[in-house]
């Protein structure tokens, strides 16, 4: 069996790497013959317009050699989706967030939305990441399956250094995409006010690319510092951390999360996570056992402040931590077992 991947994005894509590029040995290991092409970034003027006609005929001479052709979060034209949808002889659309809705501080157009839904009704079958994208989906097509994202266990295993804490210093983290820190920034005040009553907490900051806002600014070199993340560094630095952080809006964009990745990879290195409980996380994060929830700024205030004081409390969290990502299945293998499933399971339809 031959399977084309198209991706939204190369592997230091979260949602492509995750989703897709760390799948592709276990579904070798399966008897199932990969080959992904992520989609670049087009230049614009003439000469985009002939990359663009370049990659849309690859692609589709690609289609046609494959028995199965996966969609990793595109939006793709909708004559192209039509094209897609004729010639393939599977087609499996994946997304893993609300891209129907613009994240906060962001807009849709009406044409993304549009490809986004067409891309859904025209596939053979759709995988969402969450129950609500389940949901959202079942509006145009009773075919649709839900899976949650999954990390390498392995190599979040290689990083895990669960020992007891120096009790004059507790570093905190953040981890996630530069467009996520308006959320880190909601809780600004409460953690500032934390660092400066307690000289052993720190703050680190793990983020790449163009900062729309710089949370903590005026206390950077002082008790807070941001980590570039790269792909090579990113677990090193995250593993170093004694405490996640992860504020979060209740909205529909937050509640369609398809895992909430950043605090499945804190868990699965044995940091004990503060969240909010949004969603999935109430259910995942279980109070005091294996991270805290925070349900108001003045929550994490007092919450900090604790761990702070009672700094003990974190070591006896980091084995539940670890062991919560293996009781929800949130390991590749597991992910992967499930994507076989599925495209077995599509085969035989055929």
């Amino acid at each position: 069996m031959d399977a084309l991947f198209i991706t939204a994005g190369d592997r230091t894509q979260a949602s492509s790497r995750l989703r897709v590029y760390e799948l592709l040995p276990h579904l070798e290991e399966a008897g199932i013959s990969t080959e992904s092409i992520a989609v670049p970034q087009f230049k614009s003027g003439l000469d985009g317009l002939w990359m663009r006609s370049t990659f849309a005929s690859n692609i589709l001479w690609k289609v046609l050699r494959n028995d199965i052709v996966f969609v990793q979060k595109i939006r793709f034209p909708t004559w192209f989706t039509q094209i897609l949808s004729k010639i393939s002889s599977t087609l499996i659309y994946d997304f893993d967030d609300a891209i129907h809705l613009a994240p906060p501080g962001k807009d849709v157009g009406q044409d993304d939305i549009r490809q986004h839904n067409t891309l859904i009704e025209k596939s053979d079958l759709t995988i969402a990441g969450s129950r609500e994208l389940v949901e959202y989906a079942r509006q145009y097509t009773d075919e649709v399956k839900c899976l949650h994202t999954g990390i390498p266990r392995k190599k979040y295993e290689q990083h895990q250094n669960i020992s007891d804490l120096d009790e004059d210093s507790i570093l905190l983290g953040w981890v996630g995409n530069p467009e996520n820190l308006h959320y880190l920034s909601d809780v600004e005040r409460e953690i500032s006010e934390v660092l400066e009553r307690h000289d052993n907490l720190s703050l680190r900051i793990i983020t790449a690319g163009t900062l729309p806002i710089r949370p903590f600014k005026d206390r950077e070199g002082e008790d807070v510092e941001y980590v570039e993340w790269t792909l090579d560094s990113a677990l090193a630095d995250l593993a170093e951390v004694d405490i996640g952080l992860r504020p979060l809006r209740d909205d529909e964009w937050t509640r369609s999360k398809g895992g909430f990745t950043s605090i499945v990879e804190c868990l699965a290195l044995g940091v004990p996570v503060v969240a909010t409980p949004v969603s999935l996380v109430k259910y995942l994060i279980r109070n005091r056992d294996n991270g805290f929830l925070a349900g108001s700024p003045n929550e994490w205030g007092i919450i900090l402040s604790n761990i702070a004081e009672n700094p003990s409390e974190i070591y006896q969290m980091s084995q539940e931590a670890i062991k919560t990502v293996s009781s929800w299945r949130f390991w590749t293998e597991d992910t992967a077992k499930g994507l076989i499933n599925i495209i077995n399971e599509e085969i035989k339809k055929e």
